[in-house]
């Protein structure tokens, strides 16, 4: 773990973003500006 400090934060902003790009796939068009 040690070796690889920059895995974890790497993994978390992976994570958000396929649940960022999975949310917005399934928010509505029709309200962009709900969606933050």
């Amino acid at each position: 773990m040690e070796s690889l400090p920059l895995s974890a934060p790497a993994i978390g902003a992976r994570i958000v973003r396929r649940e960022l790009f999975t949310f917005l796939q399934k928010a509505p068009f029709s309200s962009p500006d709900k969606v933050e």
